[in-house]
């Protein structure tokens, strides 16, 4: 069954972009990025992720 995100198609479409290039930017070569979507419909909520095995954020910056 789709789900729909209400929102800014531009701005919405921009930040998972900015994510996905952010994963491949601070990732090994040939390591793998993941873009996952759950829906939760009890709280009418859809997840949007995108997990790589990149530095991460130093913890000062978070």
């Amino acid at each position: 069954m789709p789900h729909l995100a209400w929102g800014d198609r531009d701005r919405l479409q921009q930040v998972l972009w900015n994510l996905v290039e952010n994963a491949n930017k601070y990732s090994g070569a040939g390591t793998p990025i993941r873009v996952t979507v759950a829906a939760d419909e009890s709280r009418q909520v859809v997840t949007v992720s995108v997990t790589d095995e990149g530095q991460g954020i130093p913890e000062e910056k978070l």
